[in-house]
């Protein structure tokens, strides 16, 4: 499943849960939980990319989201030789929209 940004903006639902998903090179996706329905947030079919942490909080600062965490998965274990095996993500307490505007 995918929420289309425009549609966000449009009918500006409740996000109970909101991922800001940090990979490689300064890249953030979002993923959204509304009534119970985790997706990506899309812009036309394509996700919707940010260049930063600020720009995502700019975007969504309109909806109202009861939490919101920064998830980096760290690829260090792979990188020194270590097996490949499943490692938690770094999960950081994030300020994301109406509610935690600065």
């Amino acid at each position: 499943m995918h929420y289309d940004y425009q549609s966000l903006l449009n009918d500006t639902p409740h996000i109970q849960k909101a991922w800001l998903l940090s990979f490689e090179m300064g890249m953030y996706l979002v993923k959204i939980s509304v009534d119970g329905q985790e997706g990506m947030v899309f812009s036309g079919d394509r996700p919707l990319r940010f260049s930063s942490i600020e720009q995502a909080r700019q975007a969504f600062e309109h909806c109202e989201i009861d939490h919101a965490e920064l998830v980096h998965q760290s690829p260090y274990d792979e990188m020194i030789g270590h097996k490949k095996q499943q490692i938690d993500a770094m999960r950081i307490p994030l300020q994301l929209g109406q509610r935690h505007a600065l």
